[in-house]
């Protein structure tokens, strides 16, 4: 069935692969971008966003085409998911405070959405072109660049007396960033 067919039946647009294509790449560019996140409901990162915009697009692709195919890699993932929530959960039982509790339900949530991004985006992998998977690990090293091209231009920018931080990444981030403090020991920060 073509897609603008299939479009027409379930009522989703004929830009919706190449939307979930965009937050595919994108999340892949920016997963290594740890500093730049907001402070809401915790610490929130860029990549966080967009695995959760290429899920939801990938979970309505999947319902608008009624696709319930996986291929195996998928399978073992999703047993390795399963292992690992039965770790988690016992480790749950451990922990004493209500601050512990809180950060351990949202980093479990961070989690299941990171691995979540893994399962589908391999199955989103699988079913693209040899061409498409190298395009991925390109979108992927372009990102890993750019991220260490920022992070020595902030490292000779201070050395120059300029944080580069507060004037580039906290009027985007609300002051939540900081490249080179990933910290604090006893009220020192470790840069």
């Amino acid at each position: 069935m073509s897609t603008l067919a299939l479009s027409m039946r379930s009522g989703v647009t004929v830009s919706h692969g190449k939307l979930t294509r965009f937050f595919f790449l994108a999340t892949v560019f920016c997963v290594t971008f740890e500093k730049v996140q907001w402070g809401i409901a915790g610490s929130v990162s860029i990549s966080d966003f967009l695995a959760i915009g290429f899920l939801a697009g990938t979970l309505l692709d999947r319902i608008a085409r009624r696709d319930r195919r996986f291929p195996y890699a998928a399978f073992v993932l999703f047993a390795f998911l399963i292992a690992f929530l039965i770790v988690f959960f016992v480790g749950y039982f451990n922990l004493e405070t209500h601050e512990a509790a809180s950060q351990f339900w949202k980093g479990l949530v961070k989690w299941v959405i990171h691995f979540g991004f893994l399962m589908f985006g391999i199955t989103y992998l699988v079913r693209r072109s040899e061409r498409f998977f190298f395009e991925t690990i390109g979108v992927f090293t372009a990102g890993l660049l750019c991220n260490c091209a920022y992070g020595i231009i902030q490292l000779l920018a201070a050395r120059s007396g300029v944080n580069l931080d507060q004037r580039v990444l906290s009027p985007l981030t609300g002051g939540q960033s900081n490249i080179n403090t990933y910290g604090a020991v006893e009220g020192a920060s470790v840069f």
